[in-house]
Formats: structure tokens, C-alpha cells, sequence
């Protein structure tokens, strides 16, 4: 899920910006329940109609994910890890430099 996302335009599911991950099959959205997910392939053919993800962050109703306090977590399979390393956020006009 590590790496750089950019907005989706035109679209808007449940209502809110969407990110997709540059060169990969990963998105950021706003589930049905009103919380922020990475979500995969299963997430995207559901139109984002889901509360799924590889990870979440467990605050709901925040307008951006990248405005959101305290960790999000990534899963199992069987249960949700809260990980403080996890960061969403802006990037800096200097990182962008050597993106791709």
C-alpha cells in the first residue's frame, strides 16, 4: 500500500475525493460506513460501495484522509493492527522532485 496516490477526477464515491495508487491496484476512499480505506481490486468492483480494505483508520467523518488524527491500521485476514508508522498525508513539493 506504500507509495504516492493521486486524485481520481470525476469521481466521487460516497461522496468523497478518491486516490488512486501511481502504478498499482490500490485506492484511497471513504467506505459506506463513513470511515477512510485502502482498498484493492475487490473495493474497486464494488464501486467503493464497501467497508473494506487492506487498511483503515478507524475515525469516521473526516472530510480528507490526510487530516486525520491518531494511527490507522492495516489487517489480517482475521483481525485490525493499529500502527503508528502508518502515515497518510500531503506530500511536499520537494518530494515530488524525483517521483515518477
Amino acid at each position: 500500500c506504500e507509495g504516492f496516490y493521486d486524485l481520481v477526477l470525476g469521481m466521487r464515491p460516497n461522496g468523497k475525493p478518491l486516490w488512486r495508487m501511481r502504478g498499482g491496484s490500490r485506492w484511497i476512499y471513504m467506505g459506506t460506513d463513513g470511515r477512510w480505506y485502502v482498498g484493492g481490486i475487490m473495493s474497486r468492483r464494488r464501486q467503493f460501495r464497501c467497508e473494506s480494505g487492506y487498511m483503515f483508520h478507524s475515525a469516521q467523518g473526516c472530510s480528507l484522509p490526510g487530516m486525520l488524527q491518531g494511527p490507522w491500521s492495516w489487517g489480517d485476514s482475521k483481525t485490525w493492527h493499529e500502527d503508528p508508522a502508518i502515515e497518510v498525508r500531503q506530500v511536499t513539493e520537494s518530494e515530488l522532485v524525483d517521483v515518477p
